[in-house]
């Protein structure tokens, strides 16, 4: 495949650039879609309110 503006392959590019093929395209891939990573996103609502006074107090308490 030849980049148009620049007559470039791909394959040169890349190289030039330090970007491995399979990583090039799995971007490809994964254009125009969100951007997942492997972790939750907390949530607000993970803790309570209560929760989260209780560990602070805890925190405030046992401080070393």
């Amino acid at each position: 495949m030849i980049i148009s503006k620049t007559e470039i392959s791909n394959k040169s590019m890349l190289s030039f650039i330090g970007i491995n093929p399979s990583k090039y395209y799995s971007w490809n891939n994964r254009k125009g879609t969100a951007n997942n990573h492997n972790g939750k996103i907390p949530k607000e609502n993970w803790l309570l309110e209560w929760e989260k006074e209780a560990i602070i107090n805890y925190a405030k308490k046992h401080i070393a």
